[in-house]
């Protein structure tokens, strides 16, 4: 990765008698919140600017690719391409703000050749690059093969843990040490440059320090957030069944899933079939009396009732045949929910089908009981019996 990097050597001082044009550093801020780069091309970084918009476009991309592919390859891809977008996204606005004041102080060619923020950004994208950048060679070859290796390691034994985002702390460092060193290098390279009489450039930026460096800390926190959400909501699609036991056998039958803590009991009379990825369990004794329990992924923001609500209004759409007889409050086995109940007409004969819906952490746990209205007196009891005897965990 290239970030404009054909920079002066660290020696070179500029002309006494050249004085660049003042720049404004909230302006280039706001320009590159706008347009990731812009602000840097604003000040005159025109490689630097356009090779941070063109890998920030890249990234967006990626995320659109990785949201379009539906395996963990997608899913890796889009974390990947949604942590450059940030990076580089701060990396604009910070180097834009920064450099319109150098530029303003005289300092600008002398910042260029060991830009603190540029080998800060380099080393949490990359293995090592931003060392490379500094002249570290030893230290970028050891991240770049030793610790690369550890990570992709690392990452595997923990597969979608949580606990994998502690893997970001080793970039972080990474690029806390190439920050520490590149100010290094730019202060030994000061104090060699014989001082020069300072030219009157007018006022200091009003526009505020802290506002460019709060939002910097700002994105990464959301981003670890969102992260962790993702990590911590149970996958449903396709359910994983490999930690799931059936026993036909016993009286009452028995359903186990120890991935998602859920457990249910079905009379001994009745079938138990969890063949079909779509959901967790199907049990039934005809196909005018069948309990399916589903299981999805609950938007955190959103209040149980909010989801009923919206589930009602989409089946009914979708359903010109369907009518809503009833909303109520109910239990899922051990835990607090609403029913909805719908009755619709197939070939003369009316179906009622219901949905009880309740939430557990970040899962959304559907029972659909479906039975033919001749059906009704017989299928009910058993049905009731099944829908007490579910128990997820808490």
């Amino acid at each position: 990765m290239s970030l404009g990097l054909d920079q002066p050597s660290i020696t070179q001082q500029p002309p006494a008698d050249v004085h660049p044009t003042r720049k404004s550093a909230g302006l280039a801020f706001l320009i590159s919140l706008l347009i990731p780069g812009a602000g840097q091309m604003y000040c005159g970084k025109m490689a630097r600017g356009g090779t941070t918009l063109a890998f920030f476009a890249i990234s967006v991309v990626l995320i659109v690719v990785g949201f379009s592919v539906p395996d963990s390859t997608g899913e890796e891809l889009l974390g990947i391409a949604m942590i450059a977008v940030v990076v580089l996204y701060i990396f604009s606005f910070l180097d834009a703000y920064y450099v319109a004041g150098e530029i303003n102080a005289g300092i600008d060619p002398l910042v260029d050749s060991s830009n603190p923020r540029i080998a800060t950004t380099l080393n949490l994208l990359t293995n090592g690059f931003g060392y490379w950048y500094l002249g570290e060679r030893n230290k970028g070859w050891i991240l770049f093969i030793v610790l690369g290796a550890a990570m992709r390691g690392i990452s595997h034994e923990m597969g979608k843990s949580p606990w994998f985002l502690l893997l970001l702390i080793i970039p972080c460092v990474a690029a806390l040490d190439a920050y520490r060193i590149a100010r290094k290098q730019l202060a030994e390279a000061r104090a060699t440059l014989p001082e020069t009489p300072t030219v009157p450039t007018g006022p200091e930026t009003r526009f505020p320090a802290a506002i460019p460096i709060g939002l910097a800390c700002v994105l990464p926190l959301s981003l670890v957030g969102l992260v962790a959400v993702g990590l911590a909501v149970p996958k449903f699609d396709p359910v994983d069944q490999s930690h799931a036991v059936v026993d036909q056998q016993s009286s009452p039958k028995r359903y186990t899933n120890l991935t998602y803590g859920v457990s249910l009991l079905a009379p001994a009379d009745w079938n138990l079939d969890m063949s079909n990825k779509q959901y967790l369990i199907s049990t039934g004794k005809s196909a005018g009396c069948q309990l399916i329990l589903i299981g999805q992924a609950a938007i955190p923001v959103r209040t149980l009732t909010a989801d009923v609500d919206r589930f009602t209004r989409d089946m009914l759409q979708k359903n010109q045949n369907f009518r809503k007889v009833a909303e109520r409050p109910d239990t899922l086995g051990n835990l607090p929910g609403e029913e909805v109940e719908f009755v619709a007409t197939f070939h003369g004969n009316d179906v009622v089908q219901r949905y009880l819906m309740a939430r557990k952490g970040l899962a959304l746990y559907v029972l659909v009981t479906t039975m033919a209205s001749s059906l009704q007196k017989d299928c009910e009891p058993d049905a009731t019996w099944v829908r007490e005897n579910i128990h997820i965990q808490r």
